[in-house]
């Protein structure tokens, strides 16, 4: 199952965590959730300390929170649609892949938020994010992900074979992910 789906369930533990500690949560926002609830909460808390999720991923979905408190500020909005914010977001994910041998790290973690943040506050690339292909890909973008592995498990496992693909040479190779992606997408 995970080399069909191409591993992309590995997400849910942690959005199932997150979901679950939204009672505790809410007393940041000075809320006091009913004590079933609240009980709930701090019973996948636990849970999710005991089972060991990976602080790299949690922090990922702290950049995110982070983001959506600070764009309510009208201040940081007008910051994220300046002129200079593009400029700091590419630097951000330039820094990321060029400094560092794999996103997952802290200080990779902080330059993907920001640029995260300021793309939330409206920064659109100069109109990359705004272009009508690029909304019709964003659209489309979760449910390829989604199926992206099950296509390509039936095409190369059950239509190729995944012996014929270990002997093809790199040009064959990419000659078929190329043939492939159009398919996958428009399909």
């Amino acid at each position: 199952t995970w080399v069909v789906m191409a591993g992309v369930t590995w997400s849910l533990p942690y959005e199932w965590f997150f979901y679950f500690a939204l009672p505790v949560m809410a007393f940041t926002v000075r809320s006091v959730p009913p004590a079933p609830f609240l009980l709930a909460s701090l019973s996948s808390i636990a849970f999710a300390y005991t089972y060991g999720l990976e602080n790299h991923h949690l922090l990922a979905f702290g950049g995110g929170i982070f983001a959506a408190l600070v764009n309510r500020s009208n201040t940081i909005r007008t910051i994220g649609r300046s002129w200079l914010a593009p400029l700091v977001v590419v630097a951000c994910f330039v820094s990321v892949v060029a400094l560092f041998p794999t996103a997952y790290g802290y200080p990779q973690l902080m330059l993907i938020s920001v640029a995260f943040t300021l793309i939330a506050a409206g920064c659109s690339l100069y109109g990359i994010f705004t272009n009508s292909v690029s909304k019709a890909l964003g659209e489309m973008a979760y449910s390829i992900y989604l199926l992206h592995g099950i296509f390509l498990f039936t095409v190369i496992d059950l239509i190729v074979g995944r012996e014929n693909v270990a002997q093809m040479s790199p040009l064959a190779y990419w000659l078929l992910i190329v043939t492939m992606t159009p398919l996958m997408i428009l399909g």
